[in-house]
């Protein structure tokens, strides 16, 4: 008899980066300082995923390099700087976000961004505030630093994790 062992939530985030990087790579992610763009960062650095990190303001380049140091034992991470998001989806096949759902507004597990012609895989499409916070307390990492909207854009609190 076969046994179907149940993904843990993080698993299946890990399991859609890799696929995204693998099958549709290069891939890349463009992140800001959000506590769920330090999930994915974090995903993605523990797991030595192929995936670029990418952001575009250096104040979080520097920002997400310290708390990534901390919140995965490693040395400083590679976070390039881009002046726009063309410029960081340039060459890219797949776009990794750090999109959930909110009140009233839907998020795909994946799509296709027609603008920038890419596969857009949003892994926490389905994530809780909660589940946000349960990942970093299963892994020890403390939230200390604020959260900010992506971009430079504002992101309802229903969207974000409050550090």
């Amino acid at each position: 008899m076969v046994q179907i062992q149940e993904a843990s939530r993080s698993d299946l985030v890990l399991r859609m980066i890799a696929a995204a990087a693998r099958d549709h790579g290069p891939a890349v992610f463009v992140l800001d300082s959000s506590a769920e763009d330090l999930l994915i960062a974090h995903i993605i650095v523990n797991e030595r995923l192929d995936v670029e990190l990418v952001t575009l303001d250096m104040a979080h380049a520097f920002q997400m390099r310290e708390r990534l140091a901390d919140a995965c034992d490693c040395a400083r991470t590679q976070v390039r700087r881009v002046d726009a998001l063309d410029g960081a989806l340039f060459g890219k096949n797949a776009w990794i976000t750090s999109r959930r759902a909110g009140a009233g507004n839907a998020v795909a597990a994946y799509d296709y961004d027609e603008t920038h012609g890419v596969l857009r895989f949003n892994p926490l499409a389905a994530w809780s505030e909660a589940h946000v916070r349960e990942y970093f307390e299963s892994k020890g990492v403390a939230l200390s630093a604020p959260a900010a909207p992506a971009c430079g854009g504002h992101v309802p609190a229903e969207q974000r994790v409050a550090a």
